[in-house]
């Protein structure tokens, strides 16, 4: 049997062609990425590149569904490559025991989906990957609230013109999350994957946000230009 014959039809042979042979980056393991990397993974994207080097600690399970009690104390890419050939053993795995940071080395992908905590180090992503042509799906989640934009070369701004962020500005790490809002949110980042390896940039949230709020049932899209 195909393990991908619940999807296939959905798309044409060109398209899931497209899908197989799609090298993606993750930045980020953790509630967004848990779930993103694990999506890739059933869908079937070719190759998987991602990033990050921290240690699973109890209060991660809330949200990070990749993840096991087992798993506390490992790191998240050792865990998280285990998992993943245990979902998708066909597929190509590579993954990076570091936060991306300028000295990072980015291997050649088709598009990097934004998994990371903070929009101080999401900034780094303009000269890793969007100034070299990668498209960027952002994602980001905070109590039950969510956004969610493509930026894509040529099409949108890049992260430090679309959200104004200065390098200089203060980290604050809050983690007061809503766990199914990391799902939703990811699985939407996901959905626009699919969307942009199979080129259906019509459907694409080029130049607008996508805003989520799971206490009130409410999705609204606003422009960003």
């Amino acid at each position: 049997m195909d393990r991908y014959q619940r999807h296939r039809p959905l798309y044409s042979e060109e398209e899931f062609t497209q899908i197989r042979k799609a090298r993606i980056a993750v930045a980020g393991s953790g509630g967004l990425g848990s779930t993103v990397l694990q999506l890739l993974a059933r869908i079937g994207f070719g190759t998987i590149h991602f990033w990050d080097n921290a240690v699973l600690d109890i209060p991660d399970l809330n949200r990070q569904i990749l993840y096991k009690t087992t798993h506390l104390g490992q790191d998240k890419t050792i865990a998280a490559l285990a998992e993943l050939k245990e979902i998708n053993p066909d597929l190509n795995y590579i993954a990076h025991k570091e936060r991306l940071n300028p000295k990072s080395k980015v291997p050649d992908v088709d598009l990097l989906i934004d998994c990371l905590d903070s929009f101080h180090s999401r900034l780094h992503l303009d000269s890793l990957f969007f100034d070299k042509g990668i498209p960027i799906i952002h994602g980001s989640v905070f109590k039950e609230m969510g956004q969610l934009t493509t930026l894509f070369p040529g099409k949108t701004e890049n992260y430090h013109s679309t959200f104004g962020i200065d390098h200089q500005a203060e980290e604050q790490e809050e983690k007061t999350i809503f766990p199914p809002m990391v799902t939703t949110l990811a699985s939407l980042q996901v959905t626009e994957a699919v969307k942009c390896i199979t080129k259906q940039y019509d459907q694409m949230l080029f130049n607008k946000l996508l805003i989520v709020n799971l206490k009130k049932n409410q999705f609204e899209v606003l422009p960003l230009t």
